[in-house]
């Protein structure tokens, strides 16, 4: 009865062992996926609001095409379009900063700024002819970019005055439009 008991408690452990013992391991192979986007943040200007900007271009607007032809200032007139597009997750933010239009005769002094008032999404800046101070305002923020974010905007001139309130010469002036990470 011994070795009945003991075969018995033998044959019961091997049995045991086989199924609490391990699956053989399965051959794998892995593959690991990774990417990187790169940022993608530009602003350009062109003449049309399907042209396909060339990003970073400079676009000059002649001070001859400012007034019409009776002399007066041109009122809320599209001068170009300016395209941004950003995919930094952060977001981004669009300012567009102006100068009074200078007379580049360093002898004139009298009447030698021509003010203006420039507009783009509904936001506004205007120059004063006076002191030559800068004026800058933001038109554009996107909190958070999920994608790439791509506006344009029409950016809209009016002049102040008539060509004969002005001396005679030539004016330059910069608009400068800046896109940034938040």
């Amino acid at each position: 009865m011994k070795k009945l008991l003991i075969s018995l408690l033998l044959i019961s452990l091997i049995t045991m062992v086989g199924v609490f013992a391990d699956d053989p391991v399965s051959p794998t192979a892995k593959l690991n996926l990774e990417t990187t986007i790169a940022a993608d943040t530009e602003i350009g200007i062109s003449n049309s609001e399907t042209e396909t900007a060339t990003y970073g271009k400079n676009l000059s607007v002649l001070v001859k095409d400012l007034f019409d032809e009776n002399g007066l200032g041109i009122e809320e007139i599209i001068v170009a379009y300016l395209h941004y597009h950003s995919n930094d997750t952060a977001g981004m933010k669009v300012k567009m900063t102006g100068t009074d239009l200078v007379n580049q005769n360093g002898s004139v002094t009298v009447n030698n700024k021509i003010p203006y008032t420039l507009s783009a999404n509904d936001t506004t800046i205007s120059t004063d002819g006076k002191d030559g101070s800068v004026v800058t305002d933001v038109i554009y923020t996107k909190a958070a970019n999920t994608g790439l974010i791509a506006e344009t905007n029409a950016i809209t001139l009016t002049i102040h005055g008539n060509d004969t309130d002005y001396a005679t010469g030539s004016y330059e002036g910069a608009i400068t439009f800046t896109i940034e990470a938040l």
